[in-house]
């Protein structure tokens, strides 16, 4: 079971440096602090897997599971609160 927390905990800061790498590249800013984040969001699961794969072998699963789940979950509520805040505000392209 400590492997699903430390799949939510991996997902939660993989969705983190994601949501990072994603606004800087999409605001036009290409420095070696985005490329590096988008390496290091790419290879966390990797190490994470590995990791739980040599120390707690039955929870590899859970760890799978957790950083799939905190990665759909982060996602969905991201996109939540990104429409709410834009909610009512109509399309301005009339």
């Amino acid at each position: 079971m400590i492997g699903l927390f430390i799949g939510i905990a991996s997902g939660v800061f993989q969705f983190w440096l994601l949501l990072k790498f994603t606004t800087g590249i999409t605001a036009g800013v290409v420095n070696i602090r985005h490329v590096l984040l988008g390496l290091v969001q790419f290879f966390i699961p990797i190490g994470v897997l590995v990791g739980v794969a040599f120390f707690r072998r039955q929870d590899l699963l859970f760890a799978g599971i957790g950083i799939a789940g905190a990665l759909l979950i982060s996602a969905f509520l991201k996109y939540a609160v990104n429409a709410r805040k834009t909610r009512g505000r109509g399309n301005n392209n009339d």
